[in-house]
């Protein structure tokens, strides 16, 4: 059994967490864990019970620092995030009964937690007459209504929460057609956009468009103002969640997101993401939050790699100039590319700025993730550790490296990235 002082350091930890202090989280983590290890052997119990509940938060927040870049760099060059941290804290315990209560499989969980046998509970439906409580008490009444909406979810709670938004849009809801829960939920979400007016249609879906949003971002991407009853109808749908409250930030649940742009005529989608990338910008220079840079960097993937390498290459280095490069390489670690060379030279971006502040540590471990076969990674390759033998002072060998790299790039005749190779030819000289 815990003693109180230990509950009130797990409390403690996850609020750590939350304000993303780095290092000292993962070391607070290692102590609680031995802490705890020392009561048992002390008190001579068979052991302790850790219950982590809503672990389902856990995993979205960790995504989200995924997403963001938000990761937690040791300096030994090992990037965490929150749940790899609780991870790492459970191996460090020894008879240990683990309890997670999570609505989704924490597969990471069961992957790389070591030693432990698992057994997976599914914990029963909540009944009928709890799921009549809730809607009577979200204003539906109507018996044909409530028993569709229970037959349809099954307590499901995104199925559910969709076909209250459903009622209360339409003020009636009706049998499904598809099958799967999240099928039925995208056939939900069809129904309500087909109800609503066009302006509330738009506001809908290209709020599904950036990682997070406010009236002004909404605005100026649709380029008409937002009445405060307009934007309050957004805010009521159930998938529309805060993002940071302080801040008034909004964003889209990823499954109703992931439906809302599904519906977006590919013609007006490019529109869309230049309008917002624009108004993202501009928040950027107001306030020097790299969130928004990031934000528009996830937004331009919508419809283009080049378009948002192009953007991330930018952003580098306006914010190395400006001095920021913690911002740099939260930029830089915030999304990853499918073309092979934007990725890899994205990977040399990310490994310079380390060097830029002389860890060289992180620098190799980056670089050391490319391909020396493919010719372009071969030649970033020995870019980078040029600029390593250059900072230890191997000059002779730096230079070597160098020309070795200007000569691999020549090999590939510029066909590809013709002016992101020379810029890094430029910053080889």
């Amino acid at each position: 059994m815990l003693k109180i002082d230990n509950i009130l350091l797990i409390k403690i930890l996850f609020s750590l967490i939350e304000k993303n202090e780095k290092e000292a989280v993962i070391l607070m983590a290692k102590a609680l864990a031995f802490d705890i290890n020392r009561e048992v052997e002390n008190e001579k119990i068979p052991g302790f019970v850790l219950l982590l509940d809503k672990y389902e938060d856990l995993i979205e927040r960790a995504r989200r620092q995924r997403s963001l870049g938000g990761l937690i760099m040791t300096s030994f060059g090992i990037e965490y995030d929150e749940e790899t941290i609780w991870i790492d804290f459970i191996n460090d315990l020894r008879k240990v009964l683990l309890i997670v209560a999570s609505r989704e499989r924490p597969y990471r969980l069961f992957k790389l937690t070591k030693g432990i046998n698992r057994r997976n509970i599914e914990i029963d439906i909540i009944s009928k007459n709890q799921i009549f409580k809730y809607l009577k008490e979200r204003g539906i009444e109507d018996e044909n209504a409530l028993n569709i909406i229970y037959e349809e979810s099954k307590g499901y709670p995104m199925l559910l929460k969709a076909m209250i938004d459903e009622y209360l849009t339409r003020g009636k809801v009706e049998p499904l057609f598809k099958e799967g829960q999240l099928n039925k939920v995208e056939e939900v979400y069809n129904r309500i956009l087909a109800h609503l007016n066009a302006k509330m249609q738009k506001l809908i879906k290209v709020a599904a468009l950036p990682i997070f949003f406010d009236n002004e971002i909404l605005s100026f991407a649709i380029n008409e103002p937002i009445s405060e009853f307009e934007f309050n109808r957004l805010l009521s749908l159930s998938a529309i969640r805060p993002y940071d409250e302080e801040k008034e930030f909004y964003s889209i649940h990823e499954i109703a997101r992931n439906i809302l742009i599904k519906s977006i005529d590919k013609s007006v989608l490019k529109h869309f993401c230049i309008r917002l990338s624009k108004i993202l910008d501009r928040k950027y220079w107001r306030t020097k939050d790299v969130d928004f840079l990031i934000n528009k960097l996830h937004v331009l993937m919508l419809y283009s790699e080049k378009a948002v390498f192009m953007a991330l290459r930018d952003g580098i280095l306006t914010l190395t100039f400006l001095g920021d490069y913690e911002g740099a390489i939260r930029l830089a670690n915030s999304l990853s590319f499918k073309s092979r060379d934007l990725e890899a030279i994205r990977k040399f971006k990310y490994a310079s700025l380390f060097l830029n502040i002389g860890n060289i540590e992180i620098a190799r471990t980056i670089i050391s993730n490319l391909n020396a076969l493919n010719k372009l990674e071969r030649a970033l390759i020995e870019a980078i550790f040029g600029k390593i033998e250059s900072i230890v002072g191997n000059n002779e060998k730096a230079i070597k490296l160098f020309n070795e790299a200007i000569n691999t790039l020549k090999e590939i005749r510029y066909y590809r990235n013709r002016p992101e190779i020379l810029e890094i030819i430029s910053n080889l000289y």
